[in-house]
């Protein structure tokens, strides 16, 4: 047989050897739950809530980016730090656009130039909803105090 007609009979073979474990690949597909779709979220309503205003102490390493600062009038994105963190802000719906949210930053940095106490402010959604009473969080020993002394007024 020349190379050819051995290349052919080889092939020939490992059809012959995959043909059994395509098909037990093919069944426990079959028997695999199907993945259910997600409903569509809504739009969060921001009005709806309280805002506070905050200061972010952040760090980063900049390596990856082309500085702190957003560059709106490139005429591509640019990736850098702030529109990261915007992207991050508004996944997680705690501000609906960096125009609404009072944003200032102290500083910038050049490209790949890494930062550890960067600071921005802004206004970001609270907990509280709007109309409601708000009770800040306290700390577990602080309740656990109150708990006692209200024990120790009834006694």
């Amino acid at each position: 047989l020349d190379a050819k007609e051995l290349l052919a009979v080889a092939l020939d073979a490992l059809k012959r050897d995959a043909a059994p474990l395509a098909a037990a690949l093919a069944a426990r597909e079959s028997k695999r739950p199907k993945k259910r779709r997600r409903k569509a979220q809504k739009p969060m309503d921001l009005t709806k809530y309280e805002a506070r205003d905050v200061a972010l102490w952040i760090a980063y390493d900049g390596g990856a980016y082309r500085g702190f600062a957003a560059q709106e009038k490139a005429e591509v994105d640019v990736d850098t730090v702030e529109r990261q963190l915007f992207q991050a802000l508004e996944k997680t719906c705690l501000v609906s656009g960096r125009d609404a949210c009072a944003y200032s930053r102290c500083g910038r940095t050049d490209k790949g130039v890494s930062a550890a106490g960067q600071v921005v402010g802004l206004r970001l959604r609270s907990v509280a909803r709007r109309g409601t009473a708000f009770e800040p969080a306290t700390h577990p020993g602080d309740a656990l105090a109150n708990t006692e002394r209200r024990d120790a007024e009834t006694d």
